[in-house]
């Protein structure tokens, strides 16, 4: 593993080191492909195909996570190489000129499956690209099941960014606890880190000034007009709110019903008085423990996505536009985005 790791590196970290720099180099052949750029995402698939060959002979390669760590990325890779050989203007005005139509989008084996053999995210991400256009940057996340949405320029860093993604639930699981098997969910996802580090805590882990949870605090939280943007964004979508902190086991939900804030659901407990400003602004008051914050849309189960991917993706681009403007605002001025529709 000199390649990879180093010589004098321990196996286990050569092997999680690697892996990590084939997920950057994945995503930065793909962002060379959407730039048009083709010779250049071509080397660095050159590099991926050696990193690939020279990690399966690592001693870790050998547990079976680790084997479907590599085929996952080895799939990934095989279909960046497909993208890469269509021809530029033959893929652009099949793209644009083809409406969407029942199983272009999805499958029944993409909800039998976690990763192996689905395809469902690269469709998604294509489709929205040509829906979109920029400064939208749609991203499929090569080792999970999910479509990263938001500015062309300002992807990547989970949890420092605010981000819009669509998940896919399966039948081995529930998909990060947010979309059930057979669910289609759009998110909006907003995450606050570590405002002081423990023993035990990742330097990654502490909030800096260019995480957007400061504008979402600031811009939301503690602003004039903060509760009617939760609420009308969450009208809009259609949608609800699971707050979910380090210490807790699941997500706790909230709704609006009737002008009143529901914690959890049907029937739920009904909090007279309360404002969704305030259950989170409460919940994020500890510095060193973690929050993840989400507004979230669902469409399913799988009968109703399976032979209407139209419908589908329909919901996801007009969810997208509904979290636009909470996105705006948790970003600064050059990255906010126009309305989806």
């Amino acid at each position: 593993m000199r390649g990879v790791g180093g010589p004098q590196m321990s196996d286990t970290r050569a092997w999680k080191l690697g892996l990590s720099r084939i997920d950057e180099l994945l995503a930065t052949a793909r962002e060379l492909l959407q730039q048009g750029d083709r010779e250049a995402a071509r080397r660095v698939v050159a590099q991926l195909d050696e990193m690939l060959s020279e990690l399966s002979q690592h001693p870790d390669a050998s547990n079976p996570l680790q084997q479907r760590m590599l085929r996952n990325r080895s799939e990934d890779l095989a279909a960046l190489k497909l993208e890469i050989d269509v021809p530029p203007k033959q893929a652009s005005r099949g793209r644009k000129s083809t409406p969407v139509e029942s199983g272009d989008l999805f499958s029944e084996h993409d909800f039998h499956n976690a990763m192996t053999g689905t395809t469902w995210r690269r469709r998604i991400a294509e489709t929205l690209k040509n829906r979109l256009g920029p400064p939208f940057g749609v991203k499929s996340v090569y080792h999970m099941r999910e479509v990263q949405i938001g500015h062309l320029q300002r992807m990547g860093k989970p949890g420092v960014f605010a981000k819009i993604s669509v998940f896919l639930g399966h039948e081995e699981g529930h998909t990060w606890d947010i979309a059930d098997p057979g669910e289609l969910v759009v998110a909006f996802w907003m995450e606050k880190g570590l405002e002081k580090l423990g023993k035990d805590d990742k330097p990654a882990s502490l909030m800096t000034p260019e995480w957007d949870w400061h504008r979402f605090v600031g811009n939301v939280l503690v602003a004039q007009n903060g509760e009617k943007l939760l609420r009308s964004t969450l009208e809009a979508a259609h949608g609800s709110i699971p707050v979910k902190g380090t210490d807790d086991s699941k997500w706790v939900v909230y709704e609006v019903r009737d002008g009143a804030v529901v914690e959890g659901s049907d029937p739920g407990t009904r909090l007279p008085d309360v404002r969704l400003v305030d259950v989170i602004g409460k919940r994020a008051q500890r510095e060193d423990k973690w929050l993840s914050v989400l507004l979230k849309a669902t469409f399913g189960g799988r009968e109703r996505i399976l032979g209407h991917d139209l419908e589908a993706i329909d919901f996801i681009q007009h969810t997208v536009n509904a979290f636009v403007p909470l996105y705006n605002v948790c970003v600064s001025s050059q990255f906010q985005l126009p309305r989806a529709e």
